[in-house]
């Protein structure tokens, strides 16, 4: 696959990708492997006033899973990636803002008008840039919400995103011989009434 037409940069990717999938009452999984190859298109990053021109391989796993027990209901999902930069000065490390495994978990229970549920979401950590100097730390991150439905098409919902407040960044980009750096969205909560016709 191709991005980028010229005289912009052009970017090449080879992808390939295997899986199964299993499906029973109750219950479902899905599992792919994939292997990829990457060369980036000489682009200007305006933040490090460089030039990126990498090549990269990664390899990895993805699995999701979901499961039914009565009214409890499970969803879960987790991607093992193994990536290396494999051009430049930065060769055998590992590309900037790619963890080695992202996670997510998310349950639900109904009993009658109401449901409640949740998801967890975590990442372990990874690095701001290319050079692997410095890091961003791994966070995992917890959301909670309940629904009821008042009347018929008509469903009350609370939700707060972030339980926990927890402090995680996404990306950080040098600026001189400091780092500006973005994090997820703090502590929120939700109040709505859907009605649906």
């Amino acid at each position: 696959m191709d991005s980028g037409r010229a005289p912009y940069p052009v970017s090449k990717i080879d992808q390939f990708e295997a899986g199964v999938k299993y499906r029973t009452q109750g219950y479902s999984a899905f599992v792919t492997a994939f292997l990829a190859k990457t060369k980036e298109g000489a682009g200007f990053e305006v933040t490090s006033q460089t030039v990126k021109e990498n090549a990269y391989k990664s390899q990895g796993i993805e699995a999701e899973l979901a499961a039914s027990f009565g009214d409890l209901r499970l969803t879960g999902g987790v991607t093992l990636t193994d990536a290396e930069i494999t051009s430049g000065a930065n060769t055998g490390k590992t590309p900037r803002r790619q963890a080695k495994v992202v996670y997510q978990v998310s349950p639900s229970y109904a009993i009658g008008p109401v449901e409640v549920g949740g998801s967890i979401i975590g990442t372990t950590k990874s690095y701001a840039q290319d050079d692997n100097v410095v890091e961003l730390p791994a966070y995992t991150t917890v959301n909670l919400f309940a629904n009821y439905e008042v009347a018929r098409n008509l469903t009350a919902s609370l939700g707060v995103n972030n339980l926990f407040n927890t402090l995680g960044y996404t990306e950080a980009e040098p600026q001189g011989a400091l780092y500006v750096a973005r994090a997820i969205n703090g502590r929120s909560a939700r109040v709505s009434l859907k009605y649906s016709f």
